[in-house]
């Protein structure tokens, strides 16, 4: 992973475009898949959300306002939501739509929509 062409660019290039409120899922699809302009090798969906994640956190901890923050997508989530009958493709659409459900529900539930996929995690056995 680290050993990748233009890591540590490719790594500014996701920070900077987090930082300035560009749309998480057209970040994801310019990152994570395997023939993505900024990719990182054996940087997947389960490992790029996560990094996702927690630069997103990160920055709205610093007050960053993002309409869709960034949520994990890892085998776990998705089996609870395959459980659920929401099955998304690894793709930007399918990472969008995951995205806006979250948003959804977290309204509905009145809680964060991180804190659902945490739910989520943990009752699929996350430690």
């Amino acid at each position: 992973m680290l050993a990748t062409q233009g890591f540590e660019d490719n790594v500014r290039w996701v920070v900077e475009q987090i930082q300035h409120g560009n749309d998480i899922a057209r970040i994801y699809n310019n990152f994570i898949p395997s023939n993505a302009l900024h990719h990182i090798n054996r940087c997947g969906q389960s490992f790029g959300t996560k990094f996702l994640y927690f630069i997103g956190k990160s920055l709205m901890n610093e007050g960053l306002v993002l309409p869709y923050f960034p949520l994990i997508l890892d085998k776990k989530v998705k089996d609870i939501l395959k459980i659920l009958g929401h099955n998304f493709p690894e793709t930007w659409e399918g990472y969008s739509d995951y995205l806006q459900l979250m948003k959804i529900w977290a309204d509905e539930l009145h809680c964060e929509p991180d804190q659902i996929e945490f739910f989520f995690f943990k009752i699929a056995g996350g430690s």
